[in-house]
């Protein structure tokens, strides 16, 4: 029997749910962190419809990556709706902060002085001063010949791409020169120099160098400058 005209089998109508997502924007979020540390958990903010899936977000910067602004790359992921818009944020790498501390020292007058050195807090990476573009310049205002007491050890100049740079002070001590029994005239020596410059001191006349110490004139240690320091000093000299 022919099925042409009109009797044919007929079907159940069916209907299928269709789920259409709204529009959205994803943004990347911004970031800031400092020279050396790691990247942070970058997240993200949507208007619009709601996601389904999640989105994939990268960065090129590492811990490494020197001080400047990255982008933040937001893609589509696993994110289903098709209709969606995406705007890639900004990750902004600044300097890490580097103190530099100016060493101690302690001199006696008339001592060189040192070769002065400094401390350095705050280096990533174990970077070293290999990577300052210009190294500090570590100075003070004293001299070998200047009076007894405290100077400052000043630190400035350093510059450096990745790290911003502090400075802290040092302290340089000149103590009195050590003073040696019968050296009247302060030449390092005890001689027949000394010897003249005590009498003439005796006697009221100038002595040699305008230097003339009254404690190393005082020979014997008995508070008083007078022909037994000359005699002190005579054996001094005789017994070297």
């Amino acid at each position: 029997m022919s099925k042409l005209d009109g009797e044919g089998e007929k079907y159940a109508e069916m209907s299928f749910p269709i789920t259409i997502l709204a529009p959205s924007t994803v943004t990347a979020k911004d970031y800031e962190r400092v020279y050396g540390e790691a990247n942070p958990e970058f997240g993200f903010d949507v208007e619009g419809g709601a996601l389904d899936g999640a989105p994939e977000i990268t960065c090129e910067a590492t811990g490494n990556s020197p001080v400047g602004t990255y982008d933040i790359i937001i893609k589509r992921g696993t994110e289903t709706n098709y209709d969606v818009t995406y705007v890639k944020g900004t990750l902004t790498i600044t300097k890490a902060p580097l103190k530099i501390t100016a060493k101690d020292y302690t001199i006696k007058q008339g001592d060189a002085l040192p070769t002065f050195e400094a401390n350095y807090d705050g280096f990533k990476k174990s970077e070293t001063t290999d990577v300052l573009t210009k190294q500090p310049a570590i100075t003070t205002t004293a001299t070998s010949t200047s009076e007894p007491g405290e100077y400052e050890i000043t630190v400035s100049g350093a510059e450096a791409q990745n790290y911003e740079i502090s400075y802290v002070k040092g302290k340089l001590t000149i103590e009195a020169p050590d003073i040696i029994p019968g050296d009247a005239n302060g030449d390092g020596n005890v001689d027949a120099a000394d010897i003249t410059d005590i009498v003439n001191y005796i006697m009221g006349k100038p002595t040699s160098t305008g230097e003339f110490n009254l404690d190393a004139a005082d020979a014997n240690g008995d508070n008083i400058v007078n022909v037994a320091d000359i005699v002190f000093i005579v054996n001094t000299i005789i017994t070297k």
